[in-house]
């Protein structure tokens, strides 16, 4: 065995020096492909997920929020000024009188709901790994380090969604929760601790998922839910009249227009809108009879 070992040693010192730079790529090679594979990771959470800027807040009347009974619901929380969907956020919502603040859920690999827009954890977190593949109390140990304002919240967390029901109730804010299309399994339980925290039938309920949307209103038929659509399409609206819900649309889409909006309204399909950050926008929707208007940054006078 040692004299093979030694016959080893002897060809690589040969191929060394008859083909030094052949022989060199080839030892070093893997650490390259390492090397690069972490220089690419690092670049990725740079380039793709840039930082969250905060964003130059709004007043709107409180004369036009009362005489049209305007639901101004704070997107992520008071997102323009604090990290989305963090405590500080829902705070600073309900200290600027948001009439709710709109957040979004994901099952935890224990079966915990936390508070978290995407489903990985790199956009505000910078750690490349999905929600769903850890326990709850190892997502509430990690920081956000991404966000509106970010160095005056250095010690925000992901917090659990009853964490954040609590602040709603302490600001007497409604909790509109997007339950994620990415979510897997009943959502019975998601029901329960909405119901807990004493928001049973008050609590807004709102999914791209047609397969969630549906399984929400059979679960809280005395709830508002509403289906979440870019568009406002034929599809769409057929789906909210055959499943008894509203119609969440992007309002800065130029073919949602005021006409298809006011049309889908004369069929008895109650409207919201997101994410209206121009108070010229939010003022023709809400003459229009648009009632609930999602934001980050226009907020209550």
């Amino acid at each position: 065995m040692d004299q093979e070992k030694s016959r080893e040693k002897g060809a690589l010192r040969r191929g060394f020096r008859e083909h030094p730079v052949k022989v060199s790529l080839i030892i070093l090679f893997p650490a390259l492909v390492i090397l690069l594979a972490i220089a690419g990771i690092i670049v990725w959470c740079v380039m793709a997920d840039p930082p969250v800027k905060a964003k130059e807040t709004v007043p709107l009347s409180g004369q036009v929020i009362e005489e049209n009974d305007v639901r101004l619901i704070g997107h992520r929380g008071f997102s323009a000024v604090a990290p989305e969907n963090t405590i500080p956020a829902f705070e600073e919502a309900g200290k600027a009188g948001f009439w709710g603040a709109e957040l979004d859920v994901h099952r935890t690999k224990d079966g915990k709901w936390v508070v978290m827009h995407d489903d990985n954890l790199s956009r505000m977190t910078r750690k490349v790994d999905s929600v769903a593949s850890h326990n709850s109390d190892e997502l509430l140990a990690v920081d956000i380090n991404n966000g509106a304002n970010i160095d005056q919240y250095s010690g925000a967390k992901i917090p659990l969604l009853s964490d954040m029901l609590a602040v709603c109730e302490q600001y007497d804010m409604t909790p509109v929760i997007e339950v994620k299309s990415s979510v897997k399994g009943e959502l019975n339980d998601l029901i329960e601790v909405v119901d807990e925290a004493g928001f049973k039938n008050q609590a807004i309920y709102i999914s791209f998922s047609q397969e969630h949307t549906k399984a929400l209103r059979a679960l809280v038929p005395g709830a508002r839910v509403f289906y979440l659509s870019s568009d406002i399409t034929d599809e769409a609206v057929n789906f909210c009249l055959e499943n008894n819900v509203g119609l969440d649309f992007d309002a800065r889409r130029e073919n949602n227009t005021p006409e298809l909006i006011q049309s889908v309204m004369d069929q008895g399909i109650q409207c919201a809108a997101w994410t209206v950050d121009d108070l010229e926008l939010c003022e023709d929707l809400i003459d229009l009879g648009v009632q609930y208007i999602t934001t980050n940054c226009i907020y209550p006078d």
